[in-house]
């Protein structure tokens, strides 16, 4: 619900162009698995902070993710991540831990 802007716009509204460009080439030419991909590891690389941080802290983060991600390791971990359904369960927990304590 609260991450559904990222996936309607393609990521184009919360990212910078070239960062946003970078994975609709990935989109379009390799898998489009790339969207989620981006999703999971976000969530992943910031677990700590995310589970520490207030829920409306939580959502303002989602809103502009990049103040906390530097988008070229965002990029590169994204694409090294192993096939999609190794991760979903860490990333599903953080978001249940955090829905936890509103």
């Amino acid at each position: 619900m609260y991450c559904s802007n990222w996936f309607m716009t393609l990521y184009s509204g919360i990212w910078p162009t070239e960062l946003v460009a970078r994975i609709w080439d990935i989109y379009f030419c390799e898998t489009q698995e790339i969207m989620q991909r981006v999703v999971l590891t976000l969530l992943n690389m910031n677990k700590k902070l995310l589970l520490k941080l207030p829920f409306e802290e939580v959502l303002m983060y989602i809103k502009m993710p990049w103040q906390i991600t530097k988008p070229e390791d965002l990029l590169k971990a994204s694409l090294s991540m192993k096939p999609i359904g190794a991760k979903i369960e860490v990333s599903v927990s953080v978001m249940v831990a955090i829905c936890r304590r509103v």
